[in-house]
């Protein structure tokens, strides 16, 4: 439209198209819009980038929890190796229970700073597997779980396999988020 009406009827009268000079009024109106949408899109990408920086600590502190260590886990990480679903208060409870019997068998409590839980503590897996167990909260099913030989097996095959897959992720994840950021400035 705006070449029929405008472009080409200019070209035949005078032989070139020049555009119209703005107004400093329509200048100013035409840089308010440019900016109203440059903030839209900046929101946007920031909103986006916070989701995915979330996912990322969600990533990395599961990651954490299965392979911190071979002999100490915390009870979150103890209720996912053995299949158990643990809401807040009863992990914390678990964990209650796991410190008094850890005081009572002179061994040490770890700290773990968890992101969704706070400071945790880290218990040794004798302890945990007895208070699961007088809790009842053990997998009937199966075989006995988190043994010292099977968590190390379980970070083994962990660490070999899907921690590279994390790690690859959580970076493929690191470098679009640097990606939008050079794109917005």
């Amino acid at each position: 439209m705006f070449v029929n009406k405008e472009v080409l009827p200019s070209i035949r009268k005078t032989g070139s198209y020049t555009q119209k000079p703005l107004t400093q009024a329509e200048i100013v109106a035409q840089s308010a819009a440019l900016l109203v949408e440059q903030e839209r899109r900046t929101a946007a990408l920031e909103a986006e980038t916070e989701a995915i920086r979330k996912n990322q600590l969600k990533i990395a502190n599961c990651v954490n929890r299965l392979t911190n260590s071979n002999e100490n886990l915390t009870v979150i990480a103890y209720g996912i190796l053995n299949k158990v679903r643990l809401d807040k208060n009863k992990a914390s409870s678990l964990g209650r229970k796991a410190s008094k019997l850890s005081r009572e068998r002179n061994l040490t409590i770890g700290r773990w700073r968890d992101p969704h839980w706070g400071e945790v503590g880290l218990y040794d897996i004798s302890v945990l597997e007895q208070v699961f167990k007088d809790a009842g909260l053990t997998n009937k099913g199966a075989q006995k779980c988190c043994t010292i030989k099977k968590l190390q097996d379980t970070k083994k095959s962990f660490t070999a396999g899907k921690r590279a897959q994390i790690f690859f992720i959580l970076n493929m994840l690191r470098g679009i988020t640097r990606l939008r950021y050079l794109l917005k400035n």
